[in-house]
């Protein structure tokens, strides 16, 4: 958690001078993209009491398509800043490496929003090329779907004793391009890492209760995400 609050505190400074620089109407950008979401496996080991024999498992989250809005309130020569939200449906599954393999899917939604701070590193507002550097803060929402809390709990598939959404803090940092084809419209083109901590869905770490379920997940998930889309310049 330092590392998130730290994150916000450097956000806000960049913010506080970008905005120094001046705010107009002018700087208002909504961005409409589609992006590719990859994301980090997690390993994981069920040891006793929940299993005298150790087992081996592992959480991965699907590669799925992305839907993202971005609304750009300030633009300088140098900075600009934006709000953001974005939706993925994907699943999650547990895959068992130890006999019998066996592999558990369930679908849910990824919900991200924050705000994100842009460096251009060179040019000015009014040129057609901006390529840009950002970071960004906000936080992730693993939601499972009610179909597949269903799955999760259910005695035929998952038999888990609960399974719900987790909230994390995120942190990101990407590269990109701007590219104005007229006062009104333009493209841009997006390649962020997001970082959270790995989700556990409400299930312990671990637990004394040999019946109970637990998720031994530990350490940041990372979701690497390229996206493209349509810029509409809402104040010139």
């Amino acid at each position: 958690m330092k590392w998130f609050v730290g994150l916000l505190a450097l956000i806000f400074v960049y913010s506080e001078s970008a905005w120094a620089q001046g705010f107009s109407v002018k700087s208002l950008e909504l961005n409409i993209a589609l992006g590719e979401s990859q994301y980090s496996s997690k390993s994981f080991q069920i040891g006793s009491p929940q299993s005298s024999t150790p087992i081996n498992g592992e959480m991965k989250i699907s590669a799925r398509r992305r839907e993202i809005g971005r609304l750009n309130i300030l633009t300088t020569n140098r900075f600009g800043t934006e709000g953001f939200y974005s939706l993925e449906s994907t699943d999650v599954t547990f895959n068992r490496k130890t006999a019998p393999v066996t592999s558990l899917s369930i679908p849910m939604q990824i919900h991200a929003f924050g705000v994100n701070v842009l460096y251009y590193p060179i040019g000015k507002t009014e040129d057609a090329w901006r390529p840009f550097v950002s970071i960004g803060g906000g936080a992730m929402i693993y939601r499972p779907t009610g179909r597949g809390q269903s799955i999760a709990t259910s005695p035929l598939y998952g038999n888990l004793t609960s399974f719900f959404e987790s909230s994390r803090g995120s942190g990101s940092a990407g590269v990109g391009l701007k590219r104005s084809f007229s006062r009104s419209f333009g493209v841009r083109f997006d390649v962020e890492d997001t970082f959270t901590k790995a989700p556990n869905f409400g299930l312990p770490s671990t637990s004394t209760v040999p019946n109970a379920s637990v998720l031994p997940v530990h350490g940041l998930s990372s979701n690497l995400q390229a996206s493209v889309g349509v810029i509409v310049y809402l104040g010139r």
